[in-house]
């Protein structure tokens, strides 16, 4: 076989497994960053939901007490009617 041949044929075959190499090696990190990223987001999502439902837990309390000082003052013009 001819020798410069033989030597494209290596260089060919060696570029392809540092490509192929390369392309796990980056795959698996960018995975990885995916992975995190996500967990980040999650994490972010989270927080939020949690803010919301103290706020609205707080408002649906407030809400309550305005119910029962509105039927303690409706109980108590029911009587003044009678």
């Amino acid at each position: 076989m001819n020798e410069g041949l033989m030597h494209s044929l290596i260089s060919v075959v060696v570029s392809a497994v540092t490509g192929a190499v390369g392309f796990f090696v980056g795959k698996r990190r960018r995975e990885a960053e995916t992975g995190s990223v996500e967990i980040e987001n999650l994490k972010e999502i989270i927080s939020i939901h949690t803010d919301t439902i103290k706020y609205l837990q707080e408002q649906i309390s407030e809400l309550r007490k305005e119910i029962d000082k509105l039927r303690d003052e409706n109980e108590s013009l029911q009587k003044f009617k009678k």
